[in-house]
């Protein structure tokens, strides 16, 4: 922002800060003790109701063709329930937005303060001026650009270069949130997909591997019967 207006912006909230998600600053430190929860409402009956259809389908879906006690077994290893809690931890504590600023940003709020201080000279050289005519002094002319005396060359020159500053940086900055944005998406996704592959896939795919092995273990308990069979019918012959 313009430096001076900058100082508005620190009376609008920072949504992350809000929310109890990790902003600048944030990123070093144990987590776990930062971070309890977001202040987003807790999981409704109809988001826990979506939850548990989710979770009862990919049971379902991952244990096709199994014996019924195994799909029971398959639902009955995830708790619903508790996924609202775990995603809520997990987006609360996923770091999104970097501990550094950008390195650009300190050139550009030099040259901002640079020509805030252009304008303010200028401002200062006219009221100087005007003063000395208030009172009844000698006013010396000052140097002129052309037509126009340096003064207000400082004074407007140093506004509207300010405030074309501030717009160019408005856009480069616009520019890269979108880009952090999209990674602060990328993180967040992450997040969710490892609550889901701990919670869920994991313990559906622990059941079904219990499953194979059961399988196996029978298939070869029923190979060696019917090698004693047969090599008992072969002897009693």
């Amino acid at each position: 922002g313009w430096p001076p207006t900058r100082w508005i912006g620190r009376f609008r909230p920072d949504p992350l800060r809000r929310l109890h998600l990790r902003g600048p600053g944030d990123e070093h430190g144990d987590p776990e003790a930062e971070i309890a929860r977001t202040s987003l409402p807790p999981a409704g009956p109809a988001e826990r109701a979506r939850a548990r259809a989710a979770v009862l389908a990919y049971a379902d879906d991952a244990s096709t063709g199994a014996p019924d006690p195994w799909v029971l077994a398959a639902r009955d290893c995830v708790d619903p329930d508790a996924l609202p809690d775990l995603l809520d931890h997990a987006v609360g504590s996923a770091p999104l937005v970097p501990a550094r600023r950008p390195a650009w940003w300190t050139g550009i709020g030099a040259l901002q303060w640079v020509l805030v201080a252009v304008m303010v000279a200028g401002a200062g050289w006219l009221g100087v001026l005007a003063a000395l005519g208030a009172l009844q002094l000698p006013v010396p002319d000052p140097p002129r650009w052309g037509d126009v005396p340096w003064p207000t060359v400082l004074l407007a020159g140093g506004a509207a270069l300010g405030v074309l500053v501030a717009v160019v940086a408005r856009l480069l900055v616009g520019a890269g949130a979108r880009r952090r944005a999209a990674r602060a998406r990328t993180r967040l996704r992450r997040a969710v997909e490892s609550v889901a592959d701990e919670a869920v896939v994991a313990p559906v795919g622990a059941v079904l591997t219990r499953m194979d092995e059961c399988r196996t273990a029978a298939t070869v308990a029923a190979e060696g019967t019917g090698r004693r069979r047969r090599g008992a019918g072969r002897g009693g012959s």
